[in-house]
């Protein structure tokens, strides 16, 4: 993202107004420096609610691994049909 918005000022900045070289690259990499500083903060923000969210769903997961299983159940007979017998 941040090297998108340096080669961008530097098109647009050195090509569409004729500055000086000097004048374009600390715009470029003012910009470029901004624009990393904001998509780290929403990157450690999402890497934040992704963490949450999946610690809120580790307890779904445990006690749906230690839920009773249909194999367990009282009604069942543990005899398996062999096709044939009907």
């Amino acid at each position: 993202m941040s090297l998108l918005a340096f080669v961008f000022c530097l098109l647009v900045g050195g090509f569409g107004a004729n500055n000086e070289l000097s004048t374009v690259l600390y715009r470029a990499m003012v910009a470029m420096a901004g624009t990393f500083v904001v998509a780290y903060v929403v990157g450690r923000m999402a890497k934040k609610m992704i963490e949450e969210n999946v610690a809120a769903a580790v307890p779904e997961v445990d006690s749906a691994e230690t839920a009773p299983r249909p194999e367990n159940f009282t009604g069942n007979s543990g005899r398996e049909s062999s096709g044939g017998d009907r």
